[in-house]
């Protein structure tokens, strides 16, 4: 997940997977690409959950059937249908069906690839491409597939996370595992070897919960404590205050999020990160120069310990995108801060410079928020998906 480019069709491949390097404050010549207000996806169809990656976005039914729409460059829509286009290159504005004939209980896309949790407890992955030698899809063997890849892995998972170039997920007993790019140590094995097929988090901790950012990885573990693996040039991992874009600050084992809280939701966005504690406050970590993500109305760059977000809300649910963060309240409401270049905070607004406190988001009451590279989907209510932000690649599924 990164900020918005002006051109998406023409970014190399190398350049996608910069994730987390490059700045918001950049000229938009293409306002006319930016949806500032909460606009149902075309069709019909109700969903039970919505996800956002970065070109595209994806969503499940009642029925665990997955729809996908946005950029499908390398395949990330999972399917073969000649798609119509939209100004972008290879890419839909209408969903699509994706891994055709499969049930899913949780679907999580990335930048260029996508990945499916099936209610079996096994994970399907598509669309990819070859990264520091090695497969996004979990098949050392595929390195890029519009079909349903199967990841090699002997364990069931029960819980499923996709960040820029690699992916985790979590088995029944708590066990971490995970694959695709490892140059930062994001896949948390003691080593920054790629790796093309899931390999276990070298800790002997349990986790309950895990997210992936742009090249690190969060988890929770089974006393609430937050650790964290990977890149840490902005203090993303939170495990103290780091110079501003550190070099060799990172790490390829489980770090504990210094502070001694605990915490109950966890996301991970493009350079930070933010956690709930158990009464509802927000405290986010990590950059903070280039779009104001960290949502505490400060100015600072980053930031290695976590701090409350600005406002003394109680939020119950919480989301992350490249550098945009996004948290419900009991009462429905939804407050986004940090990136906004598109209006993908969904506050009726642009703001180049990002929203530095949370604001409200119009419309809704949504019943979920994924804030993704440049956009941002949710539920409403009635079941419907709404997005908002960036249109350029087809990624807010508005024909």
């Amino acid at each position: 997940m990164l900020p918005p480019f002006t051109r998406a069709r023409r970014v190399a491949p190398t350049l996608l997977l910069l994730l987390g390097a490059c700045s918001l404050d950049v000229t938009n010549p293409n306002t006319q690409r930016a949806v500032l207000t909460p606009t149902a996806v075309f069709g019909t169809r109700t969903y039970t959950s919505v996800a956002s990656g970065f070109f595209h976005s994806c969503g499940l039914d009642a029925s665990g059937n997955a729809w996908c729409w946005g950029s499908n460059q390398f395949g990330q829509l999972g399917t073969t249908a000649v798609l119509p286009g939209c100004g972008a290159g290879s890419c839909s504005r209408i969903p699509v069906s994706s891994a055709e004939g499969r049930s899913f209980r949780q679907i999580a896309p990335g930048t260029t690839h996508t990945c499916g949790l099936l209610t079996t407890g096994r994970v399907l992955c598509w669309g990819g491409t070859t990264v520091q030698g090695a497969s996004l899809l979990g098949d050392v063997r595929i390195t890029s597939s519009s079909f349903p890849v199967a990841v090699v892995a002997d364990s069931l998972f029960t819980q499923l996370a996709v960040g820029g170039t690699h992916s985790c997920a979590l088995t029944a007993s708590g066990e971490a595992w995970c694959w695709g790019r490892n140059e930062a140590g994001q896949l948390g094995d003691s080593s920054i070897i790629a790796r093309g097929d899931p390999v276990r988090v070298a800790t002997s901790r349990r986790f309950t919960a895990i997210a992936t950012g742009a090249d690190f990885t969060c988890a929770l573990d089974t006393s609430n404590a937050a650790w964290c693996w990977g890149a840490n040039t902005f203090g993303q991992l939170g495990a103290g205050d780091v110079p501003f874009n550190a070099i060799g600050r990172n790490a390829s084992t489980p770090r504990a999020v210094v502070g001694g809280l605990t915490w109950r939701r966890l996301a991970a966005g493009g350079s930070h990160a933010c956690a709930l504690t158990p009464t509802g406050v927000a405290h986010c970590w990590g950059r903070n120069n280039d779009a104001h993500q960290l949502g505490d109305s400060t100015d600072v760059t980053h930031r290695g310990t976590p701090a409350p977000v600005a406002g003394a809300r109680s939020y119950t649910e919480l989301a992350a995108g490249a550098g945009t963060s996004c948290a419900r309240t009991a009462d429905g409401a939804t407050w986004c801060w940090g990136g906004n270049f598109f209006g993908n905070a969904g506050t009726g607004r642009a703001t180049p410079g990002g929203e530095r406190v949370p604001t409200a988001v119009v419309g809704g009451p949504f019943t979920s928020v994924a804030p993704g590279g440049s956009h941002s989907c949710a539920i409403d209510s009635s079941g419907n998906a709404r997005c908002w932000g960036d249109s350029a690649s087809g990624q807010l599924g508005i024909r």
